[in-house]
């Protein structure tokens, strides 16, 4: 039989537990599925991206998305974390087995449907750090969209108001 765990914290709570961090890449693991040596490898590629894009980068691994829709779940996870900024979410969702990158801002991620289709069987077969070397990004599958510019307004003269 399986050893029984304990309930997850409510997500609030999970939630709140996010809000004083301060840094731009972490591997959030909430069921230690990944020893030491996997967790440091990934954190360290996390880091690579977010300096080198200037981007938030996030790893959740978790076992209950406490009912909420995985989108919602990565969406609330990633603002609760970097509060809105650029940057990208891969959830590793062993409650529904819906995986996903969420995105956030100007970036975007290529290929990640068929990262993600390759990944399963992995996953199914608990290899998380075989699943994670294939979900995680490459740096040339990140897209960021330049800024938008301004457009440029006529110039107009003032009326003259001395009198």
């Amino acid at each position: 039989t399986e050893p029984e765990t304990e309930p997850p914290k409510p997500f609030t709570e999970r939630l709140a537990d996010l809000q004083n961090y301060t840094g731009t890449a972490v591997v959030v693991d909430e069921n230690s599925h990944l020893d030491e040596e996997s967790t440091a490898r990934f954190q360290n590629t996390l880091q690579a991206l977010s300096d080198s894009y200037e981007i938030c980068t996030a790893l959740v691994i978790t076992d209950h998305l406490s009912g909420i829709e995985p989108e919602r779940f990565a969406e609330k996870y990633y603002r609760a974390l970097f509060n809105g900024a650029d940057g990208f979410l891969m959830l590793v969702n062993n409650d529904t087995g819906t995986d996903l990158c969420y995105t956030a801002g100007a970036v975007t991620v290529e290929g990640t449907d068929m990262r993600i289709a390759q990944a399963t069987p992995h996953l199914v077969e608990k290899d998380y750090p075989a699943a994670i070397d294939i979900l995680l990004p490459a740096g040339e599958d990140i897209l960021i969209a330049p800024p938008t510019e301004a457009p440029e307004l006529p110039e107009t003269e003032l009326p003259d108001t001395a009198e």
